[in-house]
């Protein structure tokens, strides 16, 4: 039987919570070529592990704007998985 989808999601069902690894709180900077207008730029830091933990949706709330789930405190958005405000990690579905 196949997984749920992001949109399926319910209290109680499991999820991995993932960094986003193209956020900046989990890049590194580096110069950059002074042709780009810049002295530095952020690239991935490989030795970040993309993989945070397991997690059980806690609460699931709709409004007119958007869904979210509730993981450890954290609301996430059901669109794409981002979580609300800084996008810094996502959700899927186990």
């Amino acid at each position: 039987m196949p997984g749920k989808t992001l949109i399926e999601l319910q209290a109680g069902d499991k999820v991995v919570v993932k960094r986003n690894l193209d956020h900046p709180a989990w890049m590194k900077q580096v110069p950059a070529d002074p042709r780009s207008g810049s002295s530095l730029k952020w690239i991935r830091d490989n030795s970040v592990e993309e993989i945070i933990t397991g997690a059980v949706v806690t609460e699931r709330r709709e409004n007119p704007a958007r869904i979210t789930v509730s993981t450890n405190s954290f609301w996430y958005l059901l669109a794409d998985g981002m979580q609300m405000g800084s996008k810094s990690t996502l959700v899927q579905p186990r």
